[in-house]
């Protein structure tokens, strides 16, 4: 079973049933839902949150903001992580492991201004802290007095992601993206482009402001790309990739195309945005579909991939009037 997992925000009106079924009967270490909803009317800074599976409730944890974080680090920028768990109907699965590596994207884009999360463990509780260890947590050497004893203050610095302009250096990881047949495989290409590293350059540097290739960098490495074309006034098609494996699934995709449809919207006063996706790529549909899109044809085995097989395609459109109320609604 895929471990891939999302990240959504509690809702009061839709999910009191959600939180009245979830199964967690050992508290011992955390709390069920149910007791950290009850405090979103004393606490504005609670955020409670839901670890999903296929759009299936399997975890839960909150974040808070200041005053909360006081005991645990003099950063106002930081956020504390509580009551984590998995229902114990969907432990074993990795989903915890999960929905901490979906944490970064889901940050960079509900939470840009943190750049820290901190939380406490307790002292007896080796396997939560054998995971957050893993997860590249370090021990502050902080300690806090807890109901069961010692706690161990942990922290995690939250890396940027950005939308910035390709530099030589990119060239090799860029090359190792479009020669990749996995990677390629959804714009027509299982195989990959076997094309050599002096094609990348002229390729990229061929680009211009009407025609552009923007790299998405996360911690300060290039993970996509972001490309981009005029066609005509205030109208840009565009295309986007995760292309390093590992940093797929993991969330940083919808903040990548916002901030990449932020620049076309702001930086280059475009009204319209269109783009092409092949039918069979289910991942990307349902990211541009949430970011708004809409779907305004359908090509049914007009071109050929590499394998010489048919392909068919979708094609969306997106206006600047629906992106802005959808952020703001999501807001």
């Amino acid at each position: 079973m895929s471990t891939q997992v999302s990240l959504r925000k509690y809702n009061p009106q839709k999910d009191q049933s959600v939180v009245a079924n979830y199964q967690l009967t050992n508290a011992t270490f955390t709390a069920h839902p149910k007791e950290k909803v009850k405090e979103l009317t004393e606490d504005g800074q609670l955020f409670p949150l839901f670890i999903c599976h296929e759009e299936v409730v399997v975890g839960f944890f909150c974040l808070n903001g200041y005053p909360a974080t006081k005991e645990f680090t003099d950063n106002p920028k930081s956020l504390l992580l509580r009551a984590l768990s998995i229902d114990e109907r969907y432990r074993g699965k990795g989903f915890g492991k999960g929905g901490m590596e979906a944490l970064a994207g889901f940050l960079s884009l509900e939470f840009p201004q943190c750049d820290e999360i901190v939380l406490a463990v307790n002292h007896k509780n080796i396997p939560a802290q054998s995971l957050y260890l893993e997860l590249g947590f370090e021990d502050t050497g902080r300690r806090l007095n807890g109901p069961l004893g010692e706690q161990f203050v942990y922290r995690k610095e939250v890396k940027r992601l950005l939308m910035r302009k390709v530099m030589t250096a990119d060239y090799e990881i860029i090359q190792r993206w479009w020669n990749d047949g996995e990677t390629m495989a959804a714009v027509g290409f299982p195989k990959g482009l076997n094309i050599s590293l002096n094609e990348v350059s002229k390729i990229i540097q061929g680009k211009d402001s009407a025609n552009g290739f923007l790299v998405i960098d996360y911690q300060g490495k290039a993970i996509g790309e972001f490309t981009y074309k005029k066609e005509m006034l205030k109208t840009f098609s565009m295309g986007m990739k995760i292309g390093s494996a590992e940093f797929r699934g993991k969330g940083l995709g919808r903040r990548a195309l916002q901030l990449g449809l932020n620049y076309l919207f702001d930086e280059l006063a475009a009204t319209k945005v269109t783009l092409e996706v092949n039918t069979e790529n289910a991942r990307a549909i349902k990211l541009y579909e949430q970011a708004g899109f809409k779907q305004v044809g359908y090509h049914h085995h007009s071109w050929q991939n590499q394998l010489e097989q048919m392909m068919s395609s979708y094609s969306y459109e997106l206006t600047k009037t629906i992106y802005k109320k959808a952020v703001k609604v999501e807001r």
